[in-house]
């Protein structure tokens, strides 16, 4: 099943200029930012008693300044909170070494360019390794329906009317969930129920039952990076 979290309509963009916007939105992710900080630091942490979910919150805030509209943002935010947790971990060490000495400087932790284009290509990297192997676990779903990717090509509708219209008609059948989970379980489309709930002529829906079924597939699954190229949302 979908990630509550991820399955929330965002404008990353109209958030940088609302703050309460904004503040409502790392609101509503302390949760995704809390399993992420938990993860990194190898042990359950808390809000208001451990520094790293502080530092998670910022690096969070400091994403959604720096984000550039492409990709996923939930992946670059885990980028960013991550090297800001790396900067702690290390600087904590370093804390321990040099302040007997007196040597600590507080403008060592700053984060420059260098760093900045580091983390950019490094989440560019991560969310392609995701979605590749999204791109395989899509591909097994739909070997359960006999169905390759070569077959998703030339099914496809080539006509923008005649796309809106298909899409159209997967729309309409993601708002009806029982007939989504009859579809997944069936591992067939249900033609005679479509045609007479959604009147629409079963020879068109026969023409890109192919079609159909992969954006039925893609849609109810947490195949999040591949979802972002859908026309419809589920």
């Amino acid at each position: 099943m979908q990630n509550a979290a991820v399955e929330v309509n965002f404008d990353i963009e109209e958030i940088k200029q609302n703050e309460t916007m904004r503040n409502d939105f790392i609101s509503q992710y302390k949760p995704f930012i809390a399993s992420f900080t938990s993860e990194c630091a190898h042990r359950y942490v808390t809000y208001g008693v451990d520094e790293e979910l502080s530092i998670a919150l910022m690096a969070f805030n400091e994403a959604i300044d720096r984000f550039n509209g492409k990709g996923n943002f939930l992946l670059y935010a885990k980028m960013v909170i991550k090297a800001r947790l790396l900067d702690y971990f290390k600087s904590s060490l370093y804390r321990e070494n040099k302040k007997s000495f007196g040597l600590y400087n507080e403008e060592e932790d700053e984060i420059d360019e260098l760093k900045e284009d580091a983390i950019q290509r490094y989440a560019d990297s991560y969310e392609q390794s995701i979605r590749i192997a999204e791109i395989n676990e899509l591909n097994e779903k739909l070997q359960a329906f006999s169905i390759t990717f070569q077959d998703l090509v030339k099914s496809s509708p080539k006509h923008l009317i005649t796309r809106h219209y298909v899409n159209n008609a997967i729309q309409k059948i993601l708002e009806r969930p029982e007939l989504v989970e009859k579809i997944m379980n069936d591992h067939s489309l249900p033609l005679k129920e479509i045609e007479k709930n959604f009147l629409i002529p079963r020879k068109k829906i026969e023409s890109y039952r192919k079609y159909i079924i992969a954006g039925i597939i893609l849609a109810d699954s947490d195949l999040e990076t591949l979802k972002e190229y859908l026309p419809f949302k589920k």
